[in-house]
């Protein structure tokens, strides 16, 4: 019975921290890297924000960015520093337990430079927060309407990249 209670104490206060990179398409629009999970087991079937649990001794924001590593393939190395900021920050009530979530947002500066995302995702895609709103997943929304909210508006500078 003391386990019991634990983990549900455990399951209560539990943090959860996801990660939304960015960039911006060619007309200055800002556009942003989802998942969509390889199993109902790890999200259901439509695209939506990377996260995951924040693991002992981890802060939320190092979290979101393995997480991003481990969802979308990031690369660390491809975020530009000064741009990662708290996208959304609030509660989260899933199939067994309410979580406090983090979701950061960062700009990359190469949308192609990804490397190999987790076998619990099954695709990743580049889209608009108007197309993600269309085809992602309901409790998602609301999250990824707040981050882009977020997003600077695009100088020129940060979406006329060589090709």
């Amino acid at each position: 019975l003391i386990m019991f209670i634990n983990e549900i104490l455990m399951e209560a206060t539990a943090s959860k921290a996801g990660f939304l990179p960015y960039t911006y398409d060619e007309q200055g629009t800002p556009i942003f890297m989802f998942c969509k999970s390889s199993d109902a087991e790890f999200g259901g079937d439509q695209f939506m924000v990377s996260k995951g649990h924040v693991a002992q001794g981890e802060t939320p924001q190092q979290a979101a960015m393995r997480e991003g590593q481990e969802d979308l393939g990031l690369v660390a190395s491809n975020v530009i520093p000064a741009t990662v900021k708290l996208g959304w920050s609030g509660n989260i009530t899933g199939l067994k337990a309410t979580y406090v979530m983090e979701i950061y947002i960062g700009q990359v500066k190469d949308p192609a430079n990804f490397g190999k995302f987790h076998y619990e995702t099954a695709e990743t895609k580049w889209m608009t927060i108007v197309d993600f709103m269309k085809v992602g997943r309901a409790s998602h929304k609301q999250i990824a309407q707040a981050c882009a909210a977020k997003v600077p508006k695009a100088t020129s500078a940060s979406y006329n990249r060589t090709q």
